[in-house]
């Protein structure tokens, strides 16, 4: 019952995944 790592860890995916767009869409 660890639900809240399971959601940190997709979140902090996530935000790596956005940042990478970001940095993609900005170069």
């Amino acid at each position: 019952m660890c639900l809240r790592k399971r959601l940190k860890a997709r979140y902090i995916l996530f935000d790596r995944n956005s940042l990478a767009r970001g940095r993609n869409l900005n170069l």
